[in-house]
């Protein structure tokens, strides 16, 4: 597992490395090649368009457009919230990624505070804390996670995680969520960028969710929304996220925190730093595990060291992290980020999801 950090760690430096570098070169040379293969792939499954299911629950596959940092849990949160508000029973579809056990787990969102990292990753535990009525099923098979819920009869709306790219799966609403704060050197198809699909692909959802706008350098934004507007004519979804941060027993945080160090497992730490800086906080050092890093004693030492090293009096991390560190005693303050995100015309695209069915027989959804 270490081994595979270590290659992960070193791709994402390759994907930035500065021209005819070593790790440039490596990147133009040996990933650029199994790119062309990857986009022959995805090409080939994309032939296939995801039927369309007549009856029962409506089906919304939710995915990124990149690896890493798009931001799909707190976007699928904020939909199953949307779609819980407006009356609809919502069940909610996770792989599960890095969790121990294997098989499905059903959960209602309420049930999130009891259960365990471990047995439903921590995807589970963030959405069923926003949505606690949701009804959350963590199946690394989404087809039979999907059934799962269709079986129970008991929702009218089923959101899949992470599932832009799977084609057996019967889908009423495709969402592609795009990450704008996606450096320029990014835009290639896996492993020589950070592509998961094609942009060309794109002409085939029914939405697009922008994310991470408000910490995007201006080059990163334009770039992005200039790349999808000449394969896209769709409508366009913005988030608006506020940011506070609360202690460890969930209060908030009104006094401002002193000298912090950043702890988070995520696939783009580097967007933690920026939106911690961006809103004002005084951070001093950075600890970055990869993402979905189970948390041991030996965190906790490389943490109190950073913290020692560099004279840090708290520590601030994610809500995400949080569900895997509480358990453990850390040498500092600790404080987590609370990051509280909203879609301005959400109520447009609820309607739009709710109406997608009629859409389609109708041959329109967008």
């Amino acid at each position: 597992m270490r081994n595979a950090h270590r290659l992960e760690k070193l791709w994402w430096r390759s994907l930035d490395a500065p021209a005819w570098s070593a790790r440039w070169l490596f990147r133009l040379g040996f990933l650029t090649p199994l790119s062309w293969a990857y986009g022959a792939i995805v090409f080939l499954r994309g032939r296939a368009s995801s039927p369309c299911p007549t009856s029962g629950p409506i089906v919304v596959a939710i995915g990124s457009v990149t690896v890493g940092g798009a931001g799909k849990t707190p976007v699928t949160a904020v939909l199953a919230q949307a779609l819980i508000e407006r009356g609809e029973r919502v069940g909610v579809v996770l792989s599960g990624y890095g969790r121990t056990e294997r098989g499905a787990r059903v959960l209602h969102g309420v049930a999130a505070d009891t259960a365990s990292v471990e047995s439903v990753g921590d995807e589970a535990l963030v959405i069923g804390r926003a949505a606690p009525t949701a009804t959350i099923v963590v199946d690394e098979d989404k087809l039979r996670g999907v059934e799962t819920l269709r079986s129970g009869g008991e929702v009218s709306v089923i959101l899949i995680d992470d599932a832009l790219q799977t084609r057996n799966l019967e889908v009423d609403f495709h969402i592609a969520v795009l990450n704008v704060a996606t450096p320029l050197s990014h835009y290639r198809l896996l492993p020589a960028g950070a592509l998961r699909v094609g942009l060309g692909t794109l002409d085939s959802v029914d939405a697009i969710i922008v994310t991470n706008a408000d910490i995007a350098t201006f080059a990163e934004s334009g770039y992005a929304l200039k790349s999808v507007a000449r394969h896209y004519g769709g409508a366009l979804y913005s988030t608006i996220r506020k940011v506070g941060a609360l202690d460890e027993v969930g209060e908030i945080v009104s006094n401002p925190i002193r000298s912090i160090c950043l702890v988070s497992a995520l696939a783009r730490n580097d967007l933690f730093w920026r939106l911690a800086k961006e809103r004002g906080f005084e951070v001093v050092t950075q600890v970055a595990f990869p993402d979905h890093h189970a948390y041991d004693e030996r965190s906790v030492e490389q943490v109190s060291h950073a913290c020692r090293v560099s004279n840090a009096g708290a520590i601030l991390t994610t809500a995400k992290d949080w569900s895997k560190m509480r358990s453990l005693d850390w040498p500092q303050a600790m404080y987590i980020l609370n990051q509280v995100y909203e879609i301005p015309d959400g109520a447009s695209l609820v309607e739009r999801i709710l109406g997608s069915r009629s859409l389609r027989r109708n041959g329109d959804s967008r």
